[in-house]
């Protein structure tokens, strides 16, 4: 069995994204974890995952490009640089459980499919 502590924040935002990590830290080492993966969308998280788990598989998951704009893709040039830089890998793939029902909201059809 696992036990452990859980985090409640009052607000979401960037304000939380240290104290994350310090928790995870914590956890990490507690449970002697080699692999931390991070969801990252400029990839500014991700340059900052690599800082703090330095030594330690950091795998970034980045939005799909066309996400919120066509053509776009949110991680930027040089954030992408300097997460390989510091020794981690970068996954972009489309969102697990996305399915079908993103595109039909963006497509205006009022059917909510959520997954299984």
């Amino acid at each position: 069995m696992i036990e452990g502590e859980i985090a409640y924040f009052d607000e979401p935002g960037d304000d939380n994204t240290e104290e994350v990590f310090r928790i995870t830290k914590k956890r990490v080492a507690e449970q002697g974890i080699q692999t931390v993966v991070i969801a990252t969308a400029s990839g500014h998280t991700g340059v900052r995952a690599t800082e703090v788990f330095e030594g330690l598989k950091v795998i970034a998951v980045t939005l799909p490009t066309g996400f919120w704009k066509p053509d776009t893709q949110e991680l930027t040039k040089k954030n992408r640089q300097k997460i390989v830089a510091n020794g981690g890998f970068i996954l972009t793939t489309t969102p697990l459980f996305g399915g079908i029902g993103r595109p039909m909201q963006k497509n205006s059809i009022h059917i909510r499919l959520e997954p299984l």
